[in-house]
């Protein structure tokens, strides 16, 4: 049996259910394919004891009992490894091999024998590929076999973002499709998403074009509960201090939910996703702007619960206009969301079958474990 690490941010990230299914679609598609699974994480010095315990419980409770390990404690199962899946650069890799043919390396032809396959998952396209550009070590992509994205048109004539000399390949956020069943709506015109207000990350420039930061796209979608009447909640991660945003969100109709109730852990942000009638978000003006085919991992989730998702339009390589409809303003997000209202029923089957056929995990790790040359 082979052995394969997946390493992020889940401690540190403690409180965001949806953030630890990104990490529970690879690590359960990895040991459906057969391999031997842990998750390894690199947590900063001081980190709270209680987020460590949150990490723990989300690991017993979805089939990595024992198999979490913390900072120094990982190194052993790192070195042993066949496949490491490095997401976002998180774990690093100095000292493991030799690694970074940037082009796609041994995973390209094969492992070498004497240390792991480096997969480098790239889960915020355009961030990414611009800090690497203009030489941030925060990009993180040294050190690497094979290099993933779900920014799929990265590379493309369409895109504009820098690829740089990595052939990158594109791949659509997993779900774990057994862990996100299809049951009964209890309100279609319930529409939700879960978001933070504010990201992490900057505006980022390129080109002469500085992108727009999410806060930003959503503004514009403001209107839409007058334009298409529903039950419009949000599971909102926003500071207290941005009380003219807030006062806007509420003057037109959009409610907003405390997100740590909403999606506190993986089992709540499922109830959240599995509750609601369909997605409405906005998108990260990198995404949408540069055509780079990002998909949420958010958004699949709700496909897989046959649930529709209306979100902006990042050029997708995955049909639309039906379960999955996008938009590029105002008018065509409330003509979308019509759409959904209006056939309910049908825009719901088409959501799951999108799911099935391109969100898949397993057969999304299948294809990363075809190019990375690894067997389980």
């Amino acid at each position: 049996m082979s052995t394969a690490v997946v390493s992020g941010a889940l401690a540190a990230k403690s409180g965001n259910g949806g953030n630890a299914w990104t990490r529970l679609a690879w690590t359960g598609a990895l040991s459906r394919l057969g391999f031997d699974v842990w998750f390894v994480e690199s947590v900063p010095a001081g980190i709270d004891r209680a987020a460590l315990a949150w990490a723990g419980a989300v690991a017993d409770a979805h089939g990595l009992s024992g198999r979490l390990l913390f900072g120094d404690a990982g190194l052993d199962v790192v070195g042993d490894a066949d496949l490491i899946l490095n997401i976002s650069g998180h774990l690093d890799l100095t000292g493991f091999g030799d690694g970074g043919a940037g082009a796609g390396g041994r995973g390209a032809g094969g492992r070498g024998s004497a240390s792991p396959v480096r997969v480098f998952l790239d889960d915020d396209p355009g961030f990414t590929q611009v800090w690497a550009a203009q030489g941030s070590a925060g990009s993180r992509l040294s050190g690497h076999d094979l290099y993933l994205t779900y920014g799929t048109n990265i590379g493309s004539p369409d895109c504009p973002l820098p690829a740089g000399d990595i052939a990158w390949h594109g791949v659509h956020p997993p779900v774990l499709l057994d862990a996100w069943p299809v049951l009964p709506t209890p309100q279609p015109d319930r529409l939700t998403t879960v978001a933070s207000w504010r990201g992490p990350f900057g505006a980022v420039e390129w080109a002469g074009t500085t992108y727009p930061l999410k806060h930003h796209e959503f503004r514009a979608l403001l209107p839409l509960p007058s334009l298409v009447p529903a039950e419009y909640d949000l599971a909102l991660d926003i500071h207290p201090a941005e009380a003219a945003d807030l006062a806007a969100l509420a003057q037109n109709g959009w409610r907003v939910t405390e997100p740590s109730r909403a999606a506190g852990d993986p089992e709540r942000y499922r109830s959240w996703v599995q509750g609601s009638g369909a997605e409405v978000s906005a998108a990260q003006g990198v995404y949408t702007h540069t055509n780079s085919g990002w998909v949420s991992d958010r958004t699949a989730a709700y496909l897989a619960s046959g649930r529709p998702a209306v979100v902006q339009d990042t050029s997708p390589s995955v049909p639309t206009g039906e379960g999955l409809l996008t938009f590029r303003d105002l008018s065509g997000a409330a003509d979308a969301v019509r759409s959904v209202l209006d056939d309910y029923d049908r825009h719901a089957k088409a959501a799951r079958a999108l799911a099935e056929e391109h969100f898949d995990a397993v057969a999304i790790a299948g294809r990363m474990c075809e190019w990375a040359g690894v067997a389980p």
